[in-house]
């Protein structure tokens, strides 16, 4: 039964996001960091991690493209989800910077670290290195990560907005 109501739960917030990624009404910067928070709460609820945020008073109404929007996104759950799932975290940070022209949305926690910071280098581990990689590169975006074992890791995705 957990099992079958796990995947329910799954399967419902895939299709909120697809609904959520496709929709133009939600194709600006603020539309995409209120979901993206709201996400996050939601994700460590219940968990040993708490969620904190450093953004703006005030988010311009920069309009973004839905494709970018959507691989923000992807990239940014990515980084959140390697945070639950092996940092041991107790804190993650979402920091939103902004800067004529573009923005960083920087994904920080104070857990374990790692060794190797390279996609495919990690004893064990999966391809989201690569893939937040990929998706910052599909959108002409920069992804960068530094970590350190013991001190954290800190994922920055740099987006250029037209």
């Amino acid at each position: 039964m957990k099992e079958i109501s796990d995947t329910a739960r799954e399967t419902i917030l895939a299709f909120d996001e697809i609904g959520w990624a496709v929709n133009p009404r939600n194709d600006t910067l603020g539309d995409l960091i209120n979901y993206l928070c709201r996400h996050a709460e939601e994700f460590f609820e219940g968990s040993a991690t708490q969620c904190v945020y450093d953004l703006p008073k005030v988010i311009p109404p920069v309009m973004l493209p839905t494709e970018v929007r959507h691989q923000v996104f992807l990239a940014s759950k990515e980084a959140l989800t390697n945070v639950l799932k092996y940092a041991k975290a107790r804190e993650v940070s979402v920091k939103l910077i902004l800067h004529p022209g573009s923005f960083d949305l920087v994904i920080e926690d104070d857990g374990c670290g790692i060794d190797s910071p390279s996609p495919g280098k990690r004893p064990g581990g999966g391809n989201g290195i690569a893939n937040m990689l990929e998706r910052m590169h599909g959108i002409a975006g920069r992804f960068e990560m530094t970590s350190q074992p013991g001190l954290g890791t800190r994922v920055s995705l740099h987006v250029p907005v037209v």
